[in-house]
């Protein structure tokens, strides 16, 4: 009976948290495609293998995502439309990854804490608000860490700081990686290496979660494990040996890739120090509410760990230290890379979601550690859970769309339609060549709609079925688009 009421929580956790994630991507902030990188990669491809031929030599996971996303939106959903289907397919594959990463999240909780099934997926949905709740600050268009600038950006950052930081705390739960070269169980060590391997080779902004949390492993097995027999160590040892490796390469790939060559030319301390005291302005760009819970989490973690290092069988307190060395050592490389790259990155939410994951994993594993003291606590976390929610909703459009004009998904969709209907009209007409007349932004290049961008929209059309040829297209900026659409008037 007790495994049954379990699994009928977990389940219950899982539908709640897709269908609210699904409604919030689908029917509240649509992902809509808009600028000209989400017109290159809904149709871009590449080998799973790193490439210094590639724009992004070793962005693998997002390069192989978005196209296959699309191309499925296309085969799943045309009927809605073109611009349509793929706004369905993107908040449904978003909401899947955090749905898994909420559940990792679970599951880390029960296993790890040993709390109740009921009170640890009341602490995973209220691990789920603070991701909206940490930067809402105004009465509308806040941030929040599932947020990105476009559509390109939640697959090459949101998602990735999702599948790493799920993975993570998989390991964390589970131990498996520690046992990967133990004999038995192929499929489940095919399917460990093949995400670790698209987790390593998605992003460095995020991908540095996966890998110190297993330079952590391998350092603390050194001083813990019994290393007189050297092979059965370093056998033991092989995944986190080889995801290090394995990350030393993405990171010389994307070191000497095109995309490289567009870093900062900042003299690169003084960019570090820029990044730094940026990342630390971040807490005045926190929520109230937020920073006031995470002090009383914080504050009573530290407690547990502290005392409890000395109880046998503790587990709260190795994860507490883990989950700090991580945060400490994520927030040290993005400010590193942030001033070897741009700068500007340091502000952004999605860039650095591996940090901040880690900050909530804390505050709330610590939060679950003082629950599993007092059992009693465990009452309190509905009327949080309401109090929380309560304050992250407000009376106006709350959260900022994930497009650079900021403006509502119809506007977007608009647009894109608008800019299909131009070419495919042309395409009917037996023409090869084509004037479009976008938004006007008036920046120099024309974003979001830039004035490069033809070739890109005129290969994804054809790629998936919109034209019978592929299109010569010219973009032309008009500021009656603006006017006909209600767009960028002002």
């Amino acid at each position: 009976m007790a495994d049954k009421k379990a699994l009928r929580i977990r389940a219950a956790l899982v539908v709640l948290v897709f269908a609210a994630m699904l409604l919030f991507f689908e029917r509240a902030h649509p992902l809509v495609i808009l600028d000209a990188d989400d017109w290159t990669y809904i149709a871009a491809s590449r080998a799973a293998v790193p490439s210094l031929r590639f724009w992004n030599p070793a962005r693998i996971l997002p390069e192989l995502l978005m196209p296959w996303a699309s191309n499925l939106a296309v085969l799943l959903f045309r009927p809605l439309g073109f611009i349509p289907s793929l706004t369905v397919m993107n908040g449904l594959v978003l909401s899947l990854f955090i749905t898994w990463y909420v559940f990792c999240f679970h599951r880390l909780l029960t296993n790890r804490l040993a709390l109740r099934e009921d009170a640890a997926a009341l602490l995973s949905l209220l691990f789920l608000l603070l991701h909206f709740l940490i930067f809402r600050i105004e009465a509308q268009n806040n941030d929040y860490l599932f947020r990105a600038r476009d559509v390109t950006c939640v697959y090459y950052y949101t998602i990735p700081g999702l599948l790493n930081c799920g993975l993570v705390m998989r390991l964390m739960t589970t131990g498996e990686h520690r046992r990967f070269p133990e004999k038995g169980a192929p499929l489940r060590k095919g399917l460990l290496a093949a995400v670790s391997y698209l987790a390593v080779f998605s992003n460095l902004f995020e991908s540095v979660m996966l890998a110190a949390y297993c330079g952590l492993d391998f350092l603390f097995s050194c001083f813990k494990d019994d290393r007189k027999d050297r092979r059965a160590f370093l056998r033991s040892q092989a995944f986190n040996l080889a995801v290090l490796l394995l990350w030393g390469v993405s990171v010389f790939m994307e070191g000497g890739g095109e995309r490289a060559e567009s870093a900062n030319t900042l003299p690169f301390f003084y960019s570090a120090g820029l990044c730094l005291r940026a990342l630390l302005l971040q807490v005045s760009c926190m929520n109230r509410v937020f920073l006031l819970l995470a002090a009383v989490c914080l504050a009573g973690g530290m407690f547990l760990a502290v005392t409890g290092r000395k109880e046998r069988g503790a587990c709260f307190p190795a994860l507490f230290l883990r989950l700090a060395l991580l945060i400490l050592l994520c927030a040290a490389f993005e400010v590193l890379l942030c001033a070897k790259v741009q700068p500007v990155y340091i502000a952004r939410s999605d860039a650095l979601f591996v940090v901040y994951s880690a900050l909530l994993a804390l505050l709330m594993l610590s939060l679950g550690a003082l629950v599993g003291k007092k059992e009693g606590l465990t009452a309190c976390l509905p009327l949080l859970l309401v109090l929380v929610l309560s304050v992250t909703n407000t009376g106006l459009r709350t959260f900022m769309e994930s497009n650079d004009l900021y403006a509502p998904a119809r506007v977007c969709t608009a647009l894109g339609n608008d800019l299909v209907e131009q070419i495919v009209e042309a395409d009917r007409a037996g023409k090869t060549e084509v004037t479009v007349h976008v938004v006007d932004s008036g920046s120099e290049d024309n974003w979001p709609q830039t004035l490069y961008m033809g070739p890109r929209v005129a290969a994804s059309l054809y790629k998936h079925g919109l034209t019978e040829k592929l299109m010569t297209v010219r973009i032309v900026p008009d500021r009656a688009v603006n006017e006909r659409l209600q767009v960028m008037n002002d």
